[in-house]
């Protein structure tokens, strides 16, 4: 449900008055009615850019609040994401870092069937930010108690001309991308984007997709559907550390599966495992 649909929240963009969280409210209660099928819901969308003094919280609170109690009547079933914030890492002046903005709501959470929502992309491509970001998010919700979820709803690597990744490099950065997330037990992880926005090569935000704008697969795309037909069904058990390799071990159907990767790009790393009865894939091996 993002930012003011149908024009329910004024000319500020933003839930300002009881009336408005009822008005909200009425609109999200139609929608499910509407479409039984959906079972999440995302309240506003990086909330922490605009709401940021005490009673824009409070209304906020008030909202996600109310719009959970109406659809648990409906369907117990469906799941509240609340925060939905971006991933900014310090307080400014017109906007909360994350973390604040987060720390807000659990102070007064009163939901029972919540979870939280991070949208969380890596400024530094290296994967270190994003590991430390959403380390620091777990955290916080274990400091509370930690019995709320937390989901990264949007996440993603651009290909755009000029930018440090070509299609194989976003494929081989979503996975690893996608490995960290499922380290920390992050419940949703939703990629953004499927298909390219536009046709601007040179553009960051018209690349994000693993399908061009004209719906032609990437190498990036292969290389995500080679990772989930190997790892579909599995459980993830843990991770071997290793000097130079990050190994994430799961349980498929009782057997042991391993993905390797190197840890850095720039160090010639050979993996000898000294067994028999095994099968080796490149996940990067398109054709």
């Amino acid at each position: 449900i993002i930012n003011n649909p149908g024009e329910l929240l004024g000319d500020d963009y933003k839930i300002s008055n009881d009336e408005e969280v009822t008005s909200l409210v009425n609109f999200v209660v139609a929608f499910a009615k509407r479409y039984p099928q959906i079972k999440y819901y995302e309240i506003l969308n990086e909330p922490n850019l605009k709401y940021i003094y005490d009673s824009d919280i409070e209304f906020y609170n008030k909202a996600v609040i109310a719009i959970e109690q109406e659809l648990y009547k409906i369907d117990p079933k469906i799941k509240i994401l609340s925060g939905v914030t971006s991933c900014v890492a310090a307080d400014e002046k017109d906007k909360l870092s994350s973390i604040t903005y987060l720390e807000r709501i659990l102070k007064v959470n009163k939901l029972t069937n919540n979870q939280f929502s991070i949208h969380q992309y890596d400024p530094t491509n290296s994967g270190t930010w994003a590991d430390r970001m959403v380390k620091l998010h777990k955290k916080l919700i274990n400091d509370y108690g930690g019995f709320e979820k937390l989901s990264v709803t949007e996440c993603g690597i651009t290909t755009n001309l000029g930018g440090k990744f070509n299609e194989e490099g976003q494929g081989e950065r979503l996975v690893k991308c996608l490995e960290q997330f499922t380290n920390a037990n992050i419940d949703l992880k939703i990629l953004y984007n499927s298909r390219n926005i536009g046709t601007s090569l040179s553009s960051t935000e018209h690349n994000y997709g693993i399908l061009t704008n004209a719906y032609i697969p990437k190498k990036s795309y292969y290389i995500l559907k080679n990772y989930y037909t190997n790892t579909n069904g599995s459980e993830y058990i843990g991770k071997i550390i290793e000097e130079n390799l990050g190994i994430n071990v799961y349980d498929k159907d009782g057997m042991v599966l391993l993905i390797a990767r190197k840890n850095n790009d720039s160090i010639e790393e050979t993996i000898e495992i000294p067994y028999s009865g095994f099968t080796a894939y490149d996940f990067s091996y398109i054709f």
